[in-house]
């Protein structure tokens, strides 16, 4: 039988991220550190295969033991970030075997820093933008026609409340270079909205919160952590932000009502 729903999430290869996550809850919402297997939670999903990407396939992931558990759900492919020859080869590897993709998940991200805007180099807001904006922009593109292909294409980057001009903005993060990023990222999710009307039912710009434990929070060097968890709660942890995630997916049913949205995990709308 023919899998029903293709996903491709990319940022799948982090141990705690989102992204493996995701995979798990996909596959059996019983994994406890990884996205990628929350996209074939029975029986919405039962049928579904999932690719997640990593920029090295020779090195040992997490992803590794999923494909194993699930040899005939799921795919490892490589991907590196804003490179057009990777993904051209990814875009033809997934065309040759299914044709189409349905959802499309940009968990990319590239870390936030610890360091006041005036200190940062030149470097580090290249290598920010380049996975942050490039990197799901020129994966868009790379799989427009796929994304075509389906009967309900979807296309979710994962944001960060750090992107918006409101929410955060007046905490001493220190996170300039990968927060003004997110930013940009939060102008082009909706962009590509209003932009494409053949997309599905939402085009949804979900929260990423970061898997965080309490030494982390503690030793943030401006203690601007603390002040979000007592605003918004503890950080969740990697496998139950991808049920809440997919949940948000799956329950988003029109593009007046869910697309182009800025969205939270718990499903409040974050202000741009």
């Amino acid at each position: 039988m023919s899998p029903s729903t293709i996903y491709l999430i990319t940022g799948a290869s982090r141990p705690c991220g989102i992204g493996i996550a995701s995979f798990s809850v996909i596959h059996s919402r019983i994994c406890s550190h990884c996205l990628a297997f929350a996209a074939l939670t029975p029986p919405k999903n039962e049928n579904a295969f999932i690719y997640v990407t990593a920029r090295d396939l020779s090195k040992k992931s997490s992803l590794d033991d999923l494909k194993a558990k699930y040899p005939n759900r799921g795919a490892i492919i490589t991907w590196i970030a804003a490179n057009v020859e990777s993904n051209t080869a990814l875009a033809k590897e997934i065309e040759e075997r299914h044709r189409k993709v349905d959802i499309l998940l940009s968990a990319l991200l590239s870390g936030a820093g610890k360091v006041h805007e005036a200190d940062i180099s030149a470097s580090p807001w290249e290598d920010h933008f380049k996975a942050n904006v490039l990197g799901p922009t020129v994966l868009f593109k790379s799989i427009y026609e796929l994304l075509k292909k389906s009967s309900n294409p979807r296309f979710i980057p994962i944001s960060s409340m750090s992107g918006s001009l409101v929410a955060l903005i007046h905490l001493d993060m220190r996170n300039t270079a990968y927060a003004s990023t997110k930013a940009t990222l939060n102008y082009i999710a909706p962009k590509i909205h209003f932009e494409n009307e053949w997309l599905g039912v939402q085009t949804t710009h979900c929260l990423d919160w970061h898997v965080k434990d309490d030494h982390i929070i503690l030793t943030h060097p401006s203690g601007s952590l603390n002040k979000i968890v007592e605003q918004f709660g503890k950080f969740p942890t990697a496998d139950k932000a991808a049920v809440l995630l997919l949940k948000i997916i799956d329950e988003s049913t029109t593009r007046e009502k869910d697309d182009g949205q800025f969205i939270n995990l718990d499903g409040a709308r974050i202000p741009w």
